[in-house]
């Protein structure tokens, strides 16, 4: 059977990738059965993946390639991998992060199933790749490479074929191989699961099986096709000997496990909460350290990361939002996420070239908001005969303007698919407030808004924030007395963008403090859905106001001409309107030039 290649190295980053993103999803489901606290679970994921894949890297490098690492204070590329180095730091990190963030669960036992599951979806895309390829077969299912693949160099190099030849020798499948092994340990794994009693047995089993087989399928392998551990010391290589030394430090202590249990431990204890801060804190961490790393990991590597770091981010916000009780917390928390995202959405690899085109456009924007609206609360009035409160409804009514303006500045890479919008905006306006128990106070509003966009085919991202004399309203009041003021005045407010899905055609945006003219009082925080409707500058959205809670909005930007388009919104409620925002902005000028890059 002839393998077609031509695709090869996409096939294998689609199934690396697919590998470690469902085996992402398995281990959350994993997590939450086994009642781990989600936060501190998913960032430990990201922890014990990054350095994993790191595992699989550095352990294939020699002693001189160390020692010129150690002088030069710098990694060596390589595009090499070992499975056994990267299960060897991946543990340890996940040993490390469970002490860090107080899990008292046992989690070894999670990975038992999901791992060779993992490995096996990985090993198609290896087979398909043409990378570690087996020894020379006259069995029916034997397989052939191309020209190009690493079978054909190893064969062509060592004289098996000769340099007219288009195709390899038939060779085992030495992938479909482990890939059956794989497959057939996550299923005897699975099915002795309630056989061990000792915490962290199932893991070492399924390690311990994993040895088994890749010591097995090591006599089908090319030795020219392995990455290190191929050179033979006896009847055995390299890689066999370490196997058959892991089986028997396994076996051993499996049994002395299964001897000695700690009754101790119980899978069901809940964990200790660090605090969000902390986990944030660590998150950013996780995101630098991939951000570093960049250049030295491969394509299929950091987008397995980033795809498993954008669902950890999701699954971080909505715990913000439901879970953290002040807005004013929620609002900042949701804002230290942006960093990170940031940072993350950085490492995405693109295609490499000495220069890439970048159309670039300047522009100027004006616009104005208003709002007439009431917010709510309850003022006791006395008590009844059997205790209770009564209550009597009050409103305070709110009236503001606001006007502003901007520059921005719009780099879009046409070649790499996506833009970076940066850039300055500026407000001033005033909010009135009145109530039945007190005058018209009056509030002068002003602010400063730098920021910064990413927007790419799928994802979107931004974030900045807002300085000045700022009031964002509160919407409905808890308060059982006198309420004078519906608006929380602060000096300082972050700004943060989230766009999943094609801009052209369908997506879901989250917004905080990003809105033009301005987003105070009153448009601050919202959720939507939108479509360009198959354009790229035409645009149409709808939602509503996670905070405060005062209608649907409607919001869209028409473009007149290639300088001029408006962007209106209203804010319904009751059908009524009660509020209203339309920007106008217009290009002073866009010219196209390339930049180097690396």
């Amino acid at each position: 059977m002839l393998i077609n290649t031509t695709n090869g190295s996409l096939y294998f980053t689609i199934f690396y990738s697919l590998a470690f993103f469902l085996t992402f999803l398995m281990l959350l489901r994993e997590g939450y059965l086994r009642k781990i606290p989600m936060i501190s679970w998913v960032v430990l994921l990201i922890f014990t993946r990054v350095f994993f894949i790191i595992g699989t890297k550095i352990f294939t490098f020699n002693s001189n390639e160390w020692l010129q690492m150690l002088q030069q204070g710098a990694l060596l590329p390589t595009s090499e991998k070992i499975l056994p180095g990267g299960i060897i730091l991946g543990v340890i990190a996940l040993l490390a992060g469970k002490y860090v963030f107080r899990i008292r669960q046992n989690l070894l036992d999670a990975f038992a199933v999901i791992v060779p599951i993992g490995f096996g979806i990985q090993k198609i895309g290896c087979f398909l790749n043409g990378c570690c390829y087996g020894k020379l077969t006259t069995l029916p299912w034997g397989v052939q490479y191309g020209a190009n693949t690493e079978a054909h160099f190893g064969h062509l190099n060592s004289g098996l074929i000769g340099a007219n030849d288009l195709f390899s020798m038939h060779i085992h499948p030495v992938q479909l191989y482990e890939m059956a092994g794989a497959f057939l340990i996550a299923f005897v794994v699975f099915r002795s699961r309630k056989f061990w009693k000792a915490s962290g047995s199932l893991f070492i089993f399924s390690i311990l099986s994993f040895c088994f087989v890749r010591f097995f399928t090591e006599f089908f392998r090319d030795v020219a096709a392995h990455t290190t551990g191929g050179r033979m010391i006896g009847i055995f290589n390299q890689i066999q000997w370490i196997m058959i030394f892991a089986i028997a430090v396994l076996s051993g202590l499996l049994i002395y496990r299964e001897k000695k249990i700690d009754i101790s431990i119980k899978t069901g204890s809940q964990g200790v909460s660090i605090g969000m801060s902390y986990f944030l804190a660590i998150f950013t961490f996780e995101a630098f350290l991939i951000w570093t790393l960049r250049d030295w990991l491969s394509q299929s590597e950091l987008i397995s990361i980033f795809l498993s770091f954008f669902i950890s981010s999701l699954i971080i916000f909505f715990y913000i939002l439901n879970q953290i009780i002040s807005s004013k917390v929620k609002m900042i928390y949701a804002a230290m996420l942006v960093l990170p995202l940031l940072l993350t959405s950085q490492t995405i690899p693109q295609v490499q070239s000495d220069t890439t085109k970048v159309i670039r456009t300047k522009k100027i924007s004006f616009g104005v908001a208003s709002g007439d609206f009431k917010s709510s609360f309850n003022r006791i009035t006395g008590t009844t005969n059997e205790g209770c409160n009564n209550y009597e409804a009050h409103f305070i009514r709110q009236k503001y303007i606001m006007g502003g303006g901007g520059f921005s500045i719009k780099d879009e890479y046409p070649e790499k698919k996506f833009s970076v919008n940066y850039g300055l905006n500026m407000y001033l306006g005033q909010i009135s407030e009145m109530t039945d128990f007190s005058a018209e106070t009056k509030t002068a509003l002003f602010g400063l808004n730098p920021y910064v966009k990413f927007d790419a085919n799928w994802l979107g991202i931004g974030g900045g924030f807002h300085a000045g004399n700022i009031a964002y309203t509160k919407g409905s009041i808890k308060d059982d007395g006198i309420a004078t003021t519906a608006i929380e005045k602060t000096s300082l407010y972050p700004q943060a963008y989230l766009r999943v899905g094609p801009q052209r055609f369908f997506y879901v945006d989250y917004r905080l403090g990003e809105q033009f003219p301005t987003p105070f009082p009153s448009f601050y925080q919202q959720l939507g859905i939108g479509t360009g409707l198959g354009t790229k500058d035409a645009n149409l959205r709808f939602g509503g106001f996670i905070s405060p809670d005062i209608g649907a909005y409607f919001s869209a930007c028409i473009p007149v001409s290639s300088l001029l388009s408006f962007e209106p919104m209203l804010v319904l409620s009751s059908s009524q309107i009660q509020h209203f925002s339309v920007g106008v902005h217009y290009n002073i000028s866009s010219k196209s030039f390339y930049r180097k890059v690396r």
